[in-house]
């Protein structure tokens, strides 16, 4: 804000010099036609300095402040519940610092603890989006697809289903490549009949549950950074006790209850650039893995 003022100073007061040497030059003026013409100068600058001012301050005054901190919830891993079930899968990208290169992992993370693994891993691109999709109970399947110039279409380029207990991958065949790779964004119904909703933008969020018994506030933020918002979710967990959603740099874990909490399941990671295309960033398994 600061800075915008002086800008705003600086801007003001070239103005005004150039308008006060325009009347002058007016003034100087040796005759009538001459005169008529600096007069014309000067109205012109007025009304375009009054414009540009006016547009700044504008600006300044009530344009969006993305200095604002986004919401702040408490860890998973802080507060682990017993529980709660289910394994999440998930996209990071991260430094690898031996090699001094960017690379991707699938991740998966126990809700119950916030205990993670890495199960496969790759050279980053940023222009190859990667989906993580659950084939059963314990294998994932990782597809990459690469996104022809000029286009926002996705073509698979590769995948592997991975054993998450083992670790062991195995090549998808090529024509096979494609199918089930778009993970589904969760249901958004419980078996109870609780529908969950998220609304809001630019710094706001409601998160809601309507179902048989009425509705319930679950969470509600307002006036956060205008670049904060929902990514992906919510979506319901399979036995329908909690919901995930993500804020684009953030898993969010919320409990439906008397007091309804949200934590925090992942954070500091990048969730690759699968949003960018309305892909769901998560998949849901129920089970909970061993991740030793």
């Amino acid at each position: 804000m600061g800075i915008a003022i002086i800008i705003v100073a600086s801007v003001a007061t070239i103005l005004v010099v150039g308008i006060w040497r325009l009347a002058l030059l007016r003034r100087a003026a040796s005759d009538q036609r001459h005169r008529r013409r600096w007069t014309a100068a000067l109205v012109a600058t007025a009304l375009v300095a009054l414009l540009v001012v006016v547009t700044v301050v504008s600006f300044v005054v009530g344009g969006p402040d993305y200095t604002k901190p986004v919401p702040e919830f408490p860890s998973v891993a802080a507060y682990p519940d017993a529980g709660r079930h289910g394994t999440v899968a998930y996209v990071v990208v991260s430094k690898d610092v031996t090699a001094k290169t960017m690379r991707e992992c699938a991740r998966v993370s126990l809700t119950s603890t916030g205990a993670s693994k890495d199960v496969l891993c790759w050279s980053f691109d940023p222009a190859a989006p990667i989906t993580v999709t659950w084939i059963d109970a314990t294998h994932l399947l990782v597809t990459r697809f690469i996104t022809p110039p000029g286009t926002h279409a996705l073509d698979p380029n590769w995948a592997k289903t991975v054993d998450v207990s083992s670790g062991s991958a195995q090549d998808v065949p090529a024509s096979e490549l494609g199918k089930g790779a778009i993970p589904p964004s969760g249901p958004t119904k419980n078996a109870a009949g609780e529908t969950v909703t998220a609304a809001g933008k630019d710094g706001s969020l409601t998160l809601t549950v309507r179902g048989p018994s009425g509705t319930q506030m679950l969470l509600a933020v307002r006036d956060s950074n205008p670049g904060w918002s929902i990514r992906s979710g919510p979506a319901w967990s399979p036995d329908g006790a909690w919901i995930l959603w993500s804020d684009g740099g953030r898993l969010l874990l919320t409990t439906p209850g008397d007091m309804p909490t949200t934590h925090v399941l992942s954070t500091g990671d990048v969730f690759g650039v699968v949003a960018d295309y309305n892909i769901p960033i998560f998949a849901i398994n129920g089970a909970d893995l061993p991740l030793s």
